[in-house]
C-alpha cells in the first residue's frame, strides 16, 4: 500500500510540478486532494494519466476555487470582523 501511495504522490508531482502544488491555497489543496482521492479510488493508479490529474487541478483552480475569489472572500471576512 505504501508503494502505491508513493507512486501516486510521484505521479501528482510529475503531472503538476512542485511550483503549481506550492502555489495552491490551503482550501485549493484540500479540494484537489479530495478530487484526486476520488479519482484514484475510481481508477487504478497505474492507469491514471497526467492529463486526468491536471484536469482535476484545473477544475479546482479555475472553476471551484479561484485565487481571486478566495481573496475576495477573505477580504469580505476581514471587513466583517472590523464592523
Amino acid at each position: 500500500i505504501e508503494i502505491e501511495r508513493d507512486h501516486c504522490r510521484s505521479r501528482i508531482r510529475h503531472a503538476l510540478g512542485i511550483a503549481k502544488i506550492e502555489a495552491l491555497s490551503d482550501r485549493q489543496y484540500r479540494l484537489l486532494e479530495n478530487a484526486l482521492e476520488k479519482l484514484f479510488a475510481r481508477k487504478s493508479h497505474w492507469k491514471i494519466t497526467d492529463k486526468e490529474i491536471f484536469g482535476q487541478y484545473e477544475i479546482v483552480t479555475e472553476h471551484i476555487s479561484t485565487l481571486s475569489m478566495e481573496r475576495a472572500v477573505e477580504e469580505y471576512h476581514k471587513r466583517q470582523k472590523m464592523n
